[in-house]
């Protein structure tokens, strides 16, 4: 059993119908009652129910699932989420990105088939995005981020999420595959003891720089230092653009087009972070996968990673998004992504 310090408290039954000025009075009775913290709680996931996504979640793949979250990141306090799921191209699908880092899952529990749980909203850039969005009426879901093999069934021509199922972490979306997953703020007091402190990852979002993996989030180092050597890795970029122009002279259109020819990830890792093995790289750059993605925007690599290319733009679209479907909710339509 999922750990839970919020297994009585109710969310509304019609709370995927909430109106606008019902989920802004949830809104600041919630934050009276948590002293300013905003802390939202809802249906996460659905087993052994078709989803938008025309996908079944078998109960016994995601209880598995669930239950090694818990162990790996509940407890560890590092259950982080991001603001929408990367693209599923991305090679840092299965990592944070640490600028879109939204909010921590603080609690997960069981009610028969549907999957439970409490998230904080953090103040980082991100997580004020969502608070502002609340504060506005705005409906917001989640949605479980996860790698799997998917099998069709014969008979039935459903798709079912195979024995592999990998889940990453849970993300906010503003339309959830599953029509009742979302989360409304919760009308209780929650000990602050409960909450794990993410004062550090706070700092580290605002950098606006990095890509961790999940499993390495305690190693992040402090803010200052992971600044400093994002300022060397930018030091070092910069010399080598430098170099790369005077190799091909001062020519304003050929400097362009050697700008946006930006080289493989492995050559910008080398000059970024000379090494002759492996042990000598920088122990940041081992734990900041692909670190230097960030430092280097206009890679070419980067055209299937929105968040790292520009993550403002990220920021303006989601909150497109979550408008135009909220729109929609007080139309009485319905919207897909």
């Amino acid at each position: 059993m999922l750990s839970c310090f919020d297994c009585g408290a109710s969310v509304p039954n019609e709370h995927a119908e909430l109106q606008g000025v019902r989920l802004q009075r949830l809104f600041k009775k919630s934050l009276k009652l948590n002293d300013g913290r905003l802390i939202v709680h809802g249906i996460f996931a659905k087993a052994d129910t078709e989803n938008n996504n025309q996908r079944i979640y078998p109960k016994s793949v995601l209880q598995r699932e669930a239950r090694a979250y818990e162990l790996k990141y509940l407890r560890t306090g590092t259950a982080l989420g991001e603001l929408d799921h990367p693209d599923y191209n991305s090679r840092y699908f299965r990592c944070l990105n640490l600028a879109n880092v939204s909010h921590q899952v603080l609690d997960m529990f069981w009610k028969g088939k549907e999957l439970w749980g409490s998230i904080q909203v953090l103040s980082t850039p991100s997580g004020l995005l969502l608070r502002e969005l609340y504060s506005k009426g705005v409906r917001l879901g989640v949605s479980s981020r996860g790698w799997a093999t998917l099998l069709k069934d014969s008979d039935s021509s459903q798709m079912f999420v195979d024995n592999d199922f990998q889940l990453i972490t849970f993300d906010f979306v503003t339309e959830p595959s599953i029509p009742d997953a979302y989360l409304v703020p919760i009308q209780r007091h929650v000990k602050r003891k409960t909450i794990p402190d993410q004062s550090k990852i706070l700092e580290i979002a605002h950098l606006g720089h990095g890509v961790c993996a999940m499993g390495k989030l305690h190693y992040l180092p402090k803010a200052a230092v992971l600044s400093s050597h994002i300022a060397l890795l930018q030091s070092r970029m910069t010399a080598y653009q430098s170099s790369r122009q005077a190799e091909h002279g001062s020519d304003a259109t050929d400097v362009d087009s050697i700008q946006l020819r930006a080289p493989p990830p492995a050559a910008i890792d080398t000059v970024i972070s000379p090494q002759t093995g492996l042990r000598d790289k920088n122990h940041l750059d081992q734990l900041l996968r692909y670190s230097h993605y960030i430092v280097y925007p206009e890679a070419a690599y980067l055209d299937r990673e929105r968040h790292a290319r520009d993550y403002h733009k990220h920021l303006e679209t989601f909150a497109k998004k979550a408008h135009v479907a909220h729109q929609q909710n007080l139309l009485g339509g319905t919207t897909t992504t």
